[in-house]
This record gives C-alpha cells, sequence and structure tokens, in this order.
C-alpha cells in the first residue's frame, strides 16, 4: 500500500471520528452558545438536607444565619471558582445595627465566592418599630451576604402598612437600613388613622 492511500484512509477516519464526536455532543457546548448559568447535567459532589448554620463576623458577632431544606455542591470542573451549591428552600437572617432582615425564596445558587442567587418566590422582610414589617417580593435577587448588600433588576413589589411600591430593580444596604429603586416607581398611598 502506498503512502498516498494509507494518509487517505487515515484522514478519512479522523473526520468519521471527528463527525461521530460532534453529533453526540451538545452543539451549543461544542460552539460556546450555551446560556451562562445554564445547569449542567452532573452529579453532585456532597449533599447535605435540613442543613443550618450560624456565621459570625471577626468580632463574633452574629452576622447571618443560613437554613435549608437541601444544599446540593457541584464542581464542575477541577478549578474550585467554578464550584457552586444548589439550594432548595433557603431560609436567611441577616443581622444589622438597624436590626435583622429575613429572605426567603424557592430556590437559590451559592456561588464559590459566597454570592448568593435567590430565585423564585424571593422575599426580602425587615420589621421596625415606627413602620411595621415591609416585605419586599422580586423573581430574583443577588445577596452580598458579607458586605449585607442586596440587588436586582427584576420587577419588585413593596408592600408595608403605609402603602404599596413596585418599581424595575433595587438595591438594598441592609446595614444602613437604606434601599434604593431603580426605575418605573409607581406607588399607591394607604391612608392611616393618626393617633391622638
Amino acid at each position: 500500500m502506498n503512502i498516498r492511500k494509507l494518509s487517505l484512509y487515515i484522514g478519512v477516519a479522523l473526520v468519521i471520528i471527528a463527525t461521530v464526536m460532534f453529533l453526540s455532543d451538545s452543539p451549543s457546548r461544542i460552539l460556546g452558545t450555551e446560556e451562562p448559568g445554564a445547569e449542567q447535567n452532573i452529579e453532585a459532589y456532597a449533599v447535605a438536607r435540613n442543613a443550618s448554620t450560624r456565621f459570625f463576623d471577626d468580632a463574633g458577632v452574629l452576622s447571618y444565619t443560613f437554613k435549608s431544606t437541601k444544599l446540593s455542591h457541584f464542581r464542575p470542573t477541577e478549578n474550585e471558582e467554578d464550584s457552586y451549591t444548589s439550594v432548595e428552600e433557603p431560609d436567611i437572617i441577616v443581622f444589622s445595627d438597624a436590626g435583622p432582615w429575613h429572605l426567603h425564596a424557592d430556590t437559590a445558587r451559592v456561588s464559590s465566592d459566597q454570592i448568593i442567587t435567590l430565585r423564585q418566590n424571593v422575599a426580602l422582610e425587615q420589621r421596625s418599630e415606627e413602620v411595621g414589617l415591609t416585605r419586599f417580593t422580586t423573581s430574583e435577587l443577588i445577596l452580598d451576604v458579607n458586605n449585607k448588600r442586596a440587588h436586582t433588576s427584576k420587577a419588585v413589589t413593596i408592600d408595608s402598612p403605609l402603602g404599596e411600591l413596585t418599581a424595575l430593580g433595587m438595591e438594598a444596604d441592609m446595614s444602613l437600613r437604606r434601599v434604593k429603586l431603580l426605575s418605573q416607581v409607581r406607588g399607591r398611598h394607604k391612608p392611616q388613622k393618626l393617633n391622638p
């Protein structure tokens, strides 16, 4: 067999192998069109049920508590920065001088840098002596729990004894008890009886 025929056979074999590999893999992965944050079909590295933990700051003061019905830790690559934890029914209380903030949702994802993305039926609640209970609801909220800040670009509804506000996007600084509504703010005042 001459060298040209052998080269042709090897070339055809490589084309067939490449075609089989291409067709057996996800085209979106090969072409790089898979949406960022799309859940991969991988097994959890570790699973914990009915998890509860408390986190303290450097001074030993309780910073926040975290509860969940199920935590699933994933490590899709050998790179630790790619790891994340999927959370079912997260329940978080963030403590600050302005009082505690209570967050809960149907699901959440905790990235390796401890940023928590809460999704589906997200509620953020804060109670004050002056106003009472204020409840923020949205479909997604990104929480930087170490800096006690949260934000969303999604629609938000804020309900309190004083009235109801809706907006598109919100930033919250829990330490300062300060909330900034980003756009399309609408409000409805609930008349209150004044105490004599």
